[in-house]
């Protein structure tokens, strides 16, 4: 292995996060919500990106929580924040997702899921952001995160985006492939057991102001 090849940082690396997007031609986005990422260079770029068509293709998977683990999580997700702003960050997310589908319907795929999110995933290009939900009084964004390099651990380039399209091979072996595999199948169980991706967060609205 590597020694570079898994990278710890205290809270999400950004810099190492846009530094990974600028080589990928793929991103799949599994992390709730994107708030953060809207008025920041992260979003920024892959904007940039899609308009220049070095970003040929992004997944966004978005969560719509399904009401028996909803308020639990939103106290994971956001625990210094009202339950109404959490809401209300849902739909800024939303919306924000839902533009770039529109406006690069070619490109982005928007997916709407109710699956338990057990962790926030990023599959940028052959890379992987992985980050952790915790009942703490800190956000996920301020805990540990590992960048995993997967060409440095045995995988060849493409096999991220493969694996999350069409399934892990019946023959995948070995120590590393097989862990780094896990995290592709939790983005793509909630690709699989995904609303209609044209679904709004409307509901959810509603029903916090009944």
């Amino acid at each position: 292995m590597s020694i570079n090849a898994i990278r710890p940082s205290a809270g999400l690396d950004t810099q190492a996060l846009i530094t990974a997007i600028k080589s990928a031609n793929t991103l799949v986005l599994h992390a709730a919500v994107y708030s953060n990422f809207i008025h920041s260079e992260v979003g920024k770029f892959i904007r940039t990106k899609l308009v220049d068509g070095s970003l040929q293709h992004l997944e966004i998977i978005e969560l719509q929580p399904n009401r028996h683990w909803r308020d639990e999580f939103i106290s994971i997700l956001r625990p210094q924040m009202t339950r109404k702003s959490v809401l209300s960050m849902f739909s800024n997310s939303n919306r924000w997702s839902k533009s770039l589908a529109f406006e690069f319907p070619q490109q982005v795929n928007q997916v709407f899921t109710q699956t338990l999110p057990l962790q926030p995933i990023l599959i940028i290009g052959d890379t992987l952001f992985v980050g952790q939900y915790a009942h703490s009084s800190l956000t996920s964004a301020q805990g540990m995160w590992i960048q995993i390099e997967c060409l440095s651990l045995g995988l060849k380039s493409g096999d991220l985006q493969t694996w999350y399209q069409h399934g892990l091979p019946s023959d995948l072996s070995g120590d590393w492939p097989l862990a780094i595999s896990r995290y592709v199948e939790e983005c793509r169980q909630s690709k699989l057991l995904s609303i209609h991706k044209t679904r709004s967060m409307t509901p959810i609205i509603k029903e916090e102001h009944q």
